[in-house]
């Protein structure tokens, strides 16, 4: 597997993770809506730790390194 295979495959996974978070927040958004806060910033933190994974393995690939 190539890094940018790997990348793919943890890109993959985390959005597919991104969007059952979101379903399971717009679900309780009007129930439980601390819990629904939670999982809103869950996704912003997971999306964010997604962006720097991806710039960073992307730096490296485009470097050469």
């Amino acid at each position: 597997m190539t890094i940018k295979e790997a990348i793919n495959k943890v890109t993959s996974v985390c959005f597919s993770h991104l969007q059952d978070l979101n379903k399971e927040e717009q679900a309780i958004k009007d129930k439980e809506k601390f819990t629904a806060d939670a999982l809103k910033e869950e996704q912003e933190q997971l999306s964010k730790a997604l962006n720097i994974v991806r710039e960073t393995v992307s730096n490296l690939v485009d470097d050469g390194k």
